[in-house]
């Protein structure tokens, strides 16, 4: 089984025990990639379920369950904020300009 390629930064373990250990760790971050996509399957579903429900668009419901999610509104309203007075501030000029 050494059919590997010359791969010099990359050192094996060549303990058996070692490559085992490593092989049931990296099954079980695959298992959590599994259920993360079964996540986020539920949550399209959930948000496009909001959206035809209630007509809210479903941008505006994945923002909200994202600052929900990082409790971040104050961050989320500041960078708002920042957008608007930069937009305002280049195109809200005064009359004749």
């Amino acid at each position: 089984m050494n059919n590997s390629p010359a791969i010099s930064s990359v050192v094996i373990p060549s303990s058996e025990e070692d490559r085992l250990a490593i092989r049931k760790v990296l099954k079980e971050v695959s298992d959590a990639m599994t259920r993360m996509d079964g996540e986020k399957d539920f949550i399209k579903e959930a948000i496009e379920d909001l959206s035809k429900h209630y007509s809210i668009p479903k941008a505006t419901l994945n923002k909200v369950a994202r600052t929900y999610h990082k409790q971040n509104v104050a961050e989320e309203r500041a960078k708002n904020e920042d957008t608007f007075y930069v937009y305002d501030s280049i195109f809200n000029l005064k009359q004749g300009e």
